[in-house]
């Protein structure tokens, strides 16, 4: 994107109450694959195709099927100090993330779905929320939620 597309789309964030990101792609600046792989990179975050994963008992059962429900998250894995492998529509949520921590006595390394309509991701999905694009990774994770809790 251009200097001036950005510009452009940060006061269209402060006028309108958006994040960046949906302005971004709503004015069809950046697709979702492309901000999906940018941000893992530059975060450090990893897409976890869901399809691939075999999601570990333990991991499932440090957190309650109810909060996970709530905050649409679902563990994943342990890795190989203990910490907690996350899948959430927000990784970037410390608030979440913090109280994870706390909740599980465990580092928490978030990590995102594939987007949707990637080949790699999640199938059957549809967005029924009425919310718009950026909740179709969210119902990406509850129907997996659905399906593995």
């Amino acid at each position: 994107i251009t200097p001036e597309q950005l510009e452009l789309s940060r006061e269209a964030t402060l006028d309108q109450g958006k994040r960046l990101t949906d302005v971004l792609q709503a004015r069809r600046y950046i697709s979702r694959e492309v901000l999906t792989t940018v941000l893992s990179f530059m975060l450090n975050l990893p897409v976890v195709n869901l399809r691939q994963v075999k999601i570990a008992p333990k991991a499932l059962g440090l957190i309650p099927e109810k909060f996970a429900r709530e905050h649409e998250i679902l563990p994943i894995a342990l890795g190989p100090v203990g910490e907690l492998q996350v899948v959430m529509e927000s990784p970037n949520d410390f608030r979440l993330t913090s109280e994870l921590r706390a909740m599980t006595e465990r580092t928490i390394r978030p990590a995102r779905l594939p987007p949707p309509g990637n080949p790699t991701g999640p199938v059957g999905v549809a967005d029924h929320s009425g919310r718009g694009g950026r909740f179709l990774l969210a119902a990406d994770l509850r129907l997996h939620l659905h399906h593995r809790l």
